[in-house]
């Protein structure tokens, strides 16, 4: 009796422990240095190297440069096995190469035909240029907008295509959107046009509107006159739910750089 007695309190203490370890193994809340080298391990060679690039860089923790949204590695491939990050040096490459008038689009379109005002070469329009993924592919396209033209260069396969032309008074938004701004007078008027396009730079959607300063203070108030696309007027809060939704969308994330001066 006291032999069967002695194993069942040594069978009870094992279990207990194995409980115990049990427990702990799964309770067990990793630090960051043990949950690195655990995913280390679990990693290819490829990951590997990449994770020891990342941790030389910034141990680890988010920066400003690693913390944007706009920011990510593109050192793997995509769906199609394309090295993400030598297509975009590549089509960098070649879009530089049409701001420096070294290549023209497959429809012979060259930059001077945006710069240049027809009939007088000694002179420039103001000029700038930026990249945005207005198609959404994952790569950037070339916005250049001087004072008369406004264009979209796409890059593929090495060969750039004018993707889409829109008006010079046209503002790229920080969602991608597009604002189209036109100033008039007597009285001093704006319109508006707001612009979706899809991924083959179609317009999809738009909406237009107008504000009138009909007592000429300066202000655009409840005194004013306000049309919506139909040239029809509406009142002044249906103007201000207009203005909340299309003109504050903003272009502070939009970074234009100047390529040619006013000459």
């Amino acid at each position: 009796m006291k032999k069967r007695k002695l194993i069942f309190i040594t069978c009870a203490l094992l279990a207990g422990g194995m409980f115990v370890l049990l427990q702990n193994s799964f309770c067990h809340s990793y630090s960051q240095e043990e949950m690195r080298g655990i995913v280390y391990e679990k990693s290819s060679v490829k990951e590997k190297n990449y994770i020891e690039e990342v941790s030389d860089k910034d141990k680890g923790e988010l920066t400003e440069e690693t913390d944007n949204k706009y920011t990510f590695d593109k050192s793997f491939p995509d769906a199609k096995g394309e090295n993400i990050a030598d297509r975009e040096e590549e089509d960098h490459k070649l879009y530089m190469d049409f701001l420096n008038g070294k290549k023209t689009t497959e429809g012979g379109m060259s930059i001077d035909e945006i710069i240049i005002p027809t009939g007088e070469p000694e002179r420039r329009y103001f000029t700038g240029y930026t990249f945005y993924d207005s198609d959404q592919d994952g790569f950037q396209e070339l916005h250049v907008r001087s004072a008369r033209y406004y264009y979209i260069i796409d890059c593929e396969k090495n060969e750039l295509s004018e993707w889409k032309y829109l008006h010079p008074h046209t503002e790229l938004l920080n969602n991608g959107d597009f604002l189209y701004r036109h100033a008039g007078g007597a009285p001093t008027h704006y319109d508006y046009q707001y612009i979706k396009v899809d991924k083959k730079g179609e317009t999809v959607w738009d909406i237009s509107f107008s504000c009138y300063d009909e007592n000429g203070d300066g202000q655009f108030d409840e005194r004013d006159a306000y049309l919506d696309e139909n040239y029809e007027e509406m009142s002044y809060k249906e103007w201000l739910e207009l203005k909340r939704k299309y003109l504050d969308v903003g272009t502070d994330e939009i970074c234009w750089i100047t390529l040619t001066e006013s000459i």
